[in-house]
């Protein structure tokens, strides 16, 4: 049986959370885990990004977008025109999706019901999100509200977290 932790975070990572974050999913796979995450820039990307790393993003990833693929690309760009992103870490979070849908496309699941990027999109991909985990690590740069509720959401469900706050 598959063993699932979820890897999730603020959208801004620093240099310690990267190596923490490279470190902590390397251990897991090695341990036997699969990684979940939400296919976000920072630590989503992180996570996907060493997964994919390490050759095992066919068998061991599982990303949830908040709407389907090609609308969440869209959205992420116009975010970065809004001046709610930044391009770098946006466009490198596409090359890694576009790489994925090509190379390990059943990793990729964009089912929600929403069409258009959103506080309702995002928090429904993030329980789809808890509700694949058997365990979530959550890396905090500050504060970071969607990170908060997908905590609260995996106590209500009582899966064992860690959180790592910089």
């Amino acid at each position: 049986m598959t063993k699932w932790l979820a890897v999730i975070g603020s959208r801004k990572v620093s240099d310690a959370m990267r190596a923490d974050i490279e470190r902590d999913v390397l251990a897991a796979l090695a341990d036997g885990w699969s990684i979940v995450s939400g296919g976000s820039t920072g630590a989503d990307f992180e996570a996907a990004r060493t997964v994919d790393g390490a050759g095992l993003a066919g068998t061991r990833l599982r990303l949830y977008l908040p709407i389907a693929a090609d609308a969440y690309i869209a959205g992420f760009r116009a975010r970065v025109q809004a001046g709610k992103a930044d391009g770098n870490d946006t466009e490198a979070m596409i090359e890694l999706l576009q790489k994925l849908r090509i190379e390990a496309p059943n990793c990729i699941h964009d089912t929600t019901k929403f069409t258009t990027l959103s506080s309702a999109s995002f928090h429904a991909r993030n329980d789809q999100i808890v509700v694949c985990a058997d365990c979530l690590l959550a890396y905090r740069l500050g504060r970071s509200l969607g990170t908060d509720a997908t905590i609260a959401k995996a106590r209500q469900h009582a899966i064992p977290l860690n959180i790592h706050n910089y």
